[in-house]
């Protein structure tokens, strides 16, 4: 305890002017950070304003340094330094994950040369992984952002946090002496989440326990089979003091409600994203999710009618989600299709802030699935195993009983042999070293009936299909 102690006083002294200090492009994540939390219980007015005038910046760097957005402005028209209202990004065509990945360096400012820029990948929600690329200003807002988030579940700069997470390439970036250096000025404790046995979860516990930290941030399936395990233990956590964020895959009643009887706070659901980062979190409100207008532009597009971006009173009406990031000007995201849909909340929350909030979020419907112990592998949990894996175009893993896989792979023109090894490693580490899994090179993996693709298919009585967002696991800032 005492050493806990000495490390929360070295984080809240020196912790947060670190944070201040790490600067990117003249903004440094402190920086920014502070102009959030100034800004949060402006008024809708303000937001729209403020968010606009970010926009119009944006679009006028893309249109004069990207050359698919100039190409694209001048053959329709656009001017975007006429930009009075963010509803004028409908006169723009949606961004496609196939446009990415077909036009990829003309979507990269022409002024910078890729190796200095972030490479980063989606897992491929799809069955497709794709490659994209995110600058310093990006890291240090999307960093801000999610701090932000964290504090509207009860964190503060200096405060000890924990996060049960786990991309194999993030977990790995933890593993270097600055690294550790940093989260213990940040009082930032990782725990992996593809290491989730009972004899892992009793350890997890005990550190926690003396941890105390005061928010736990961790994939929905994560927190789930912790308070599982813990329920069954015949336990009640003592941590974490203010809140549990869940994150990266969908957060289903019955999981909050086993979450929120074994942990003794609330749990603080978060729309988020590899590509653009945190979109939209709950408030101690718990009344829809807060959209971080300052970050990323949301909009609810209805086939045939017109879009919502938070400032109509209409709040009626399920819309495809088409976000714009506001802060990653080395690779604009411009009316991005994220493949997931919502509705949108009209009105002011409760809690004052007036930001665009939305309600229910849907996205593709997914599999999942079954351990020999009765829990759930959640499907989106697994397209963290192919972060990376640019050399397969494609894939779909099965399951047809509970140690017996199929995976079914798509190769590149630069398929490499020794990617399938790294790939039934990781694969092992989260469904157990006893996997057989059965590896098969096709031509092309084809949509179900409905046109629609499943990348994990359970074939397994008591598995199925859930209604999942495309909520890649984003990285969380260390």
């Amino acid at each position: 305890m005492l050493a806990q102690g000495f490390q929360n006083l070295v984080s809240q002294t020196l912790g947060y002017g670190v944070m201040q200090h790490r600067v990117a492009l003249n903004r440094s994540i402190g920086t920014f950070y502070r102009s959030l939390v100034a800004s949060e219980y402006q008024s809708p007015d303000y937001f729209r304003s403020a968010q606009c005038d970010r926009l119009r910046a944006l679009l006028v760097h893309a249109g004069t340094n990207v050359p698919y957005y100039r190409e694209l402005f001048r053959k329709i028209g656009f001017d975007p330094s006429r930009i009075q209202d963010v509803s004028e990004l409908e006169q723009l065509p949606k961004l496609t994950k196939d446009i990415i990945r077909q036009r990829v360096d003309d979507l990269i400012d022409e002024n910078l040369d890729k190796r200095d820029l972030l490479e980063n990948f989606t897992g491929g929600s799809t069955g497709t992984a794709m490659a994209f690329y995110q600058d310093n200003n990006y890291l240090a807002e999307g960093g801000a952002a999610s701090a932000f988030s964290n504090a509207m579940a009860g964190w503060r700069p200096g405060k000890p946090q924990a996060r049960l997470w786990g991309a194999p390439r993030d977990m790995a970036e933890y593993d270097s002496f600055r690294a550790k250096v940093r989260c213990y000025l940040y009082n930032n404790h990782q725990f992996n989440a593809f290491e989730l046995s009972d004899e892992k979860l009793a350890y997890y516990d005990k550190c926690l326990s003396r941890i105390r930290p005061t928010i736990l941030v961790c994939y929905a399936s994560a927190a789930y089979r912790m308070a599982d395990f813990l329920q069954r233990a015949g336990r009640r956590a003592t941590y974490p003091t203010q809140g549990v964020i869940t994150s990266a895959e969908m957060l289903y009643p019955k999981m909050r409600e086993v979450i929120e009887e074994i942990f003794p706070t609330r749990v603080f659901d978060r729309y988020a994203c590899r590509e653009v980062g945190a979109i939209a979190s709950e408030c101690s409100a718990h009344d829809g999710y807060h959209v971080h207008m300052l970050v990323n532009v949301v909009e609810i597009d209805r086939s045939g009618g017109a879009s919502e971006y938070g400032g109509a009173s209409d709040a009626a009406g399920e819309g495809e989600l088409l976000v714009t990031n506001l802060s990653n000007y080395a690779m604009p995201f411009i009316r991005y299709e994220i493949g997931d849909r919502a509705t949108p909340l009209a009105g002011v929350c409760s809690c004052g802030r007036g930001t665009q909030r939305l309600g229910t979020i849907t996205g593709r419907t997914t599999d999942f699935f079954l351990g020999r112990d009765g829990n759930y592998i959640a499907g989106p949990s697994l397209t963290l195993l192919f972060y990376g894996v640019d050399s397969i175009q494609q894939y779909q893993l099965i399951q047809n009983d509970y140690d017996s896989y199929v995976l079914k792979i798509v190769p590149a023109s630069d398929f490499r042999e020794s990617e399938i090894e790294t790939l039934l490693s990781r694969i092992r580490l989260y469904l157990g070293a006893q996997a057989d899994i059965d590896v098969r090179r096709v031509d092309a993996i084809p949509p179900t009936e409905q046109g629609k693709f499943r990348f994990i298919v359970c074939n397994m009585k008591g598995g199925g299909s859930v209604t999942a967002p495309n909520r890649e696991m984003v990285k969380q800032p260390s």
